[in-house]
């Protein structure tokens, strides 16, 4: 996935993708406790851009997950849906992204919410976006597993739904 966001502007990684670059660093475990189940959509595209709400959301926590291929940059939002709430994790994002940010705070659908961010500030990372969907935060804040090992993958298949249906939404106001 990375070559192919290096020879495009804009790119793809899918929803429950095996990901075997993981493999490379122990941040992701080793063996058969790697984590390699990537449970969002990956969405590369340059630095600086712009994403939009796709959704009416209030802001459930934010902070900068710094570590090295960590999510850098990272807002939790609480989506209202008539069928239960559901939140939508952005991270690899810009650090100016968390700006302005207040946890409660309500946000309408279209509104401008981050900007991808550099390598630098988003766990080194080829530009691009996390885009994740969560069920239960099991009382995670700022923070929740996007990448799983494949004997976890049932609970988390069910408690993280394919995000596709948000990303075009997130390009254009």
């Amino acid at each position: 996935d990375e070559l192919r966001a290096q020879s495009s502007q804009f790119c793809c990684g899918w929803y429950l993708e095996i990901r075997s670059l993981y493999q490379s660093s122990s941040l992701f475990g080793e063996g058969a406790d790697a984590r390699i189940m990537h449970l969002g959509i990956d969405l590369w595209a340059p630095a600086g851009t712009t994403l939009f709400l796709p959704l009416r959301a209030l802001v459930h926590s934010f902070q900068y997950n710094d570590g090295v291929l960590d999510y850098g940059a990272t807002i939790l939002l609480t989506c209202p849906l008539p069928s239960g709430p559901l939140h939508l994790l952005l991270g690899h994002l810009s650090l100016d992204s968390l700006d302005g940010l207040a946890i409660g705070q309500m946000l309408e659908s279209g509104t401008p919410i981050a900007r991808l961010g550099i390598p630098s500030e988003n766990g080194g990372w080829v530009p691009h976006v996390h885009v994740q969907l969560i069920r239960n935060l099991q009382g995670k804040v700022g923070d929740y597993p996007g990448v799983v090992r494949q004997d976890e993958l049932d609970y988390y298949a069910q408690n993280c739904p394919d995000p596709s249906p948000l990303v075009a939404g997130m390009w254009t106001e």
